[in-house]
């Protein structure tokens, strides 16, 4: 057993927080083993950029410079904070419980760095009215797929509750009289950089769901799966941060859905081979040059014009990985 430095409560050796006081258990800091200091990015304006490409200028302007500098910025920093994720997942999340209790808090520790940097950036762009909660908030509502993911979890949880209530009040002809105690406030705290609190730590662990029940469970939660989805979640930070800047006034391209209609329509008729060959390279780059941020339209560009220097040089501008 391990007792709280602050009032000296006794703990037990896997707890977090002190249920009494509420002070860090000793160790739980460390027990995240990498260095949490805020990615050193800032601010960019960007500059208009202009590129050869199918005998045409492709040119790209500072508005979307901008945003294609954080696109590829944040994409490096959500790689290197899943991978960490993935360490501590795989290494601590054994079970049902756990998942509940401790994946919540992980997912926020490694999302914290990304989430600090993008706040830093609006601070340097002069925009000094977003605090890192309603930050952590505006991100949460428009793009934590992994919230989504926790939801569909604890709802299975409470439903085992209730089902295993509800036979066991019929055992006793009580059917009536069923309180139904489930397990609340979990997804919330996660969406909101909040740990998970003791009192929920409780209903987890003594809820009425029997080990076996549990193992099924949590044998329906694909990990590999939800990293990805959390590399998304993290990495989408840009666009929190880049949706802000846009509404406080900056210069900042962002992808509409009017963009991303007129640009889907001319991707379906490049690729369905109904464009005139002579308006394809044309068409190429007005596709390019008005929403350049999708896999299928840059997997299009190398297919269909190969991977020379001039296309290696546009693919690699916008940051495609094939």
């Amino acid at each position: 057993m391990a007792f709280c430095t602050k009032c000296g409560n006794q703990l037990a050796l896997s707890a977090k927080f002190c249920t009494r006081c509420g002070a860090a258990a000793p160790g739980a800091a460390q027990s995240q083993s990498v260095d949490q200091t805020p990615p050193d990015l800032n601010f960019y304006g960007g500059q208009s950029v202009s590129m050869s490409f199918l005998d045409r200028s492709l040119n790209v302007s500072a508005e979307m410079d901008a945003f294609n500098h954080y696109r590829k910025e944040f994409r490096k920093l959500a790689r290197s904070q899943v991978q960490s994720l993935r360490q501590q997942y795989f290494s601590r999340v054994v079970n049902l419980d756990a998942f509940f209790i401790d994946f919540p808090v992980m997912y926020d520790f490694y999302r914290r760095p990304m989430i600090d940097a993008a706040c830093s950036i609006l601070m340097q762009a002069g925009i000094y009215d977003i605090s890192v909660q309603q930050f952590t908030d505006e991100h949460a509502k428009d793009f934590c797929l992994c919230v989504e993911d926790l939801n569909v979890m604890v709802e299975s949880f409470n439903k085992t509750i209730e089902a295993n209530q509800e036979n066991k009040a019929r055992g006793y002809n009580m059917l009536p009289g069923v309180i139904f105690s489930g397990i609340t406030g979990i997804a919330l705290a996660f969406a909101t950089n909040v740990a998970v609190n003791a009192i929920a730590e409780a209903d987890i662990r003594n809820a009425n769901v029997t080990p076996r029940q549990r193992q099924e469970l949590f044998a329906r939660i694909d990990p590999n799966l939800l990293m990805e989805r959390a590399y998304l979640d993290y990495w989408r930070v840009f666009l929190t941060m880049t949706w802000i800047m846009r509404q406080r006034g900056l210069s900042m391209w962002y992808p509409t859905e009017e963009t991303n209609q007129s640009s889907n329509g001319i991707y379906q008729n490049l690729n369905s081979g109904r464009i005139p060959v002579d308006k394809v390279p044309e068409l190429t780059c007005a596709l390019l040059q008005t929403s350049p941020f999708n896999d299928d339209y840059l997997a299009f560009v190398q297919q269909r014009f190969g991977r020379t220097e001039k296309t290696s040089a546009v693919l690699d501008y916008f940051g495609y990985v094939s």
